[in-house]
């Protein structure tokens, strides 16, 4: 009986809720997938969910469903011994269609006590595949409006304080930023609910947004201790001229200017009413020198407490904390 939803938005395209039931250990070979929910995602994706309960089934022919939407149960109908789910990816609404190997986006390998993120790719043969379970803490913490405006502080290792006010924008195009009012310097970002993404930064290096830029290229708003998140970082970001020069020069030859990026998340302080999330971002440039690394504690407050090492092994501390208006 445990629920099945939708992988992603789509149009159900066809629906089997009448086949019984099996008694474990036996199968109905009759009636193959027994009953089940096939979703058009694209012109030629779609999904099919089988072996589903008899009468669990939610949705009709024609509906549209969004990502998580529940649609049914799992159950132990058509040819299946034991209660499980079948889920395929195919070219067509044809109960019974071929698979087809389709990239999937934004998931979790491996077991509960080692995780790792995976932007897009084909899950492995008999390799686990985890869904994003989401944090209340930061999805709360990444959640901004429209002209909500945020301070982050600044101390040095020598003592020196400084502080600038960042607002959330959103322009005519839906793209949303992170403004420093104090230098100009713009954070575009994308968050979907389950992953918070920065897309570009542009602007004075001095800012302390662009240690956030930094910090947080990457993050999934995830629940999951012990969750490794791995991807590259932009070079340009890290490196200045004339390396970036050079760089360009000998691309088709050979690429000596990396930057590898990694989030890896600590175990919470509390297992059912944690109180803040710890985690530590690196950036590791070529022959595997750290260009920079932050320690992080995330508040259930939305307040975000940041100690880095820079280059020159400057310590900087910033606290991202939300105006309530």
């Amino acid at each position: 009986d445990k629920p099945v939803v939708a992988p992603a938005l789509g149009t159900v395209v066809a629906v089997v809720n009448t086949v019984e039931d099996n008694e474990i250990g036996f199968a109905n070979v009759h009636q193959n997938w027994g009953n089940t929910v096939v979703i058009q995602h694209d012109t030629y994706l779609f999904s099919k969910l089988s072996h589903l309960k008899k009468g669990s089934i939610e949705v009709n022919i024609g509906d549209f469903v969004v990502e998580g939407q529940h649609i049914g149960k799992c159950g132990n109908s058509g040819r299946s011994p034991y209660p499980h789910l079948h889920f395929q990816l195919q070219s067509s609404a044809i109960i019974g269609g071929a698979t087809i190997f389709w990239p999937l986006s934004e998931y979790l390998v491996g077991n509960a006590s080692n995780l790792e993120f995976v932007q897009k790719g084909i899950p492995k043969e008999n390799e686990t595949v985890v869904n994003i379970a989401t944090s209340s803490i930061l999805q709360t913490a990444f959640k901004w409006n429209p002209g909500d405006e945020f301070k982050l502080t600044t101390k040095t290792g020598d003592g020196i304080k400084d502080s600038f006010l960042i607002r959330n924008e959103i322009d005519i195009y839906n793209h949303s930023s992170l403004v420093c009012l104090k230098t100009g310097a713009k954070l575009y970002y994308e968050n979907n609910g389950k992953t918070f993404s920065a897309l570009n930064y542009v602007g004075s290096r001095k800012s302390a947004l662009f240690y956030f830029y930094r910090t947080f290229y990457k993050v999934v708003l995830s629940e999951y201790n012990d969750l490794l998140v791995k991807t590259r970082f932009p070079v340009h970001h890290l490196y200045r001229f004339p390396l970036l020069t050079l760089q360009d020069f000998l691309v088709p030859i050979k690429i000596f200017l990396k930057g590898n990026y990694s989030l890896s998340y600590k175990e919470t302080d509390q297992l059912f009413n944690p109180q803040k999330i710890e985690m530590k971002s690196q950036i590791v440039g070529s022959n595997k020198h750290e260009i920079f690394s932050a320690a992080i504690t995330v508040h259930k407050n939305t307040e975000i407490d940041i100690e880095t090492n820079t280059k020159n092994s400057i310590k900087i501390n910033l606290k991202w904390v939300n105006r309530v208006y």
